[in-house]
């Protein structure tokens, strides 16, 4: 029979450093895997803020509001043509959910960087409504967070409890 002896100080040192060698590797195995299932999660998370008229970025972000986080409602120029059908794919004047023709929303891509994730759409539709503003009154609907912002809580929330899940279902 083996005994160890649990005072012995180079044992616990030992048993010490081997479990947080343990968690480490754990932690970051978890964080590669996170990394990719949340640009999933993210598309997801951003479309189903998006189909409510909802900046996902923290207090709408530099978005022109109508109030918290809405987005401003379009102007009745637009929303005339949206009516007499003259806008592509756009039947409903609201939410403003910018999915006239969904090009834009499909455009979003994301990729894992050392530092976390990348996340931009490809369609230059794209910077009018996060950067430049959009139509002639120039209103900005942020969809992605500079880098100084954050997402909404509730999408940080569902990102945390990800992880969480990944961490914990690796052995």
């Amino acid at each position: 029979m083996a005994t160890f002896r649990t005072d012995d100080i180079n044992f616990l040192f030992k048993l010490r450093k081997y479990l947080e060698d343990q968690s480490i590797n754990k932690a970051e195995k978890a964080l590669g895997i996170w990394k990719t299932e949340s640009i999933t999660k993210l598309k997801v998370l951003i479309g189903q803020s998006l189909d409510r008229g909802l900046s996902p970025v923290e207090n709408g972000g530099r978005s022109t509001m109508a109030s918290g986080r809405r987005y401003k409602k379009y102007s009745d120029s637009y929303k005339k043509r949206i009516k007499a059908g003259k806008v592509p794919g756009k039947t409903s004047v609201s939410p403003v959910n910018l999915k006239a023709t969904g090009q834009m929303r499909r455009s979003l891509k994301g990729r894992p960087t050392i530092k976390g994730i990348a996340l931009y759409y490809s369609s230059p539709i794209s910077k009018y409504h996060n950067d430049e503003g959009a139509g002639l009154s120039k209103i900005i609907r942020q969809i992605l967070p500079d880098d100084n912002q954050n997402f909404t809580r509730s999408i940080d929330r569902e990102l945390t409890d990800l992880y969480t899940r990944i961490f914990e279902r690796l052995k």
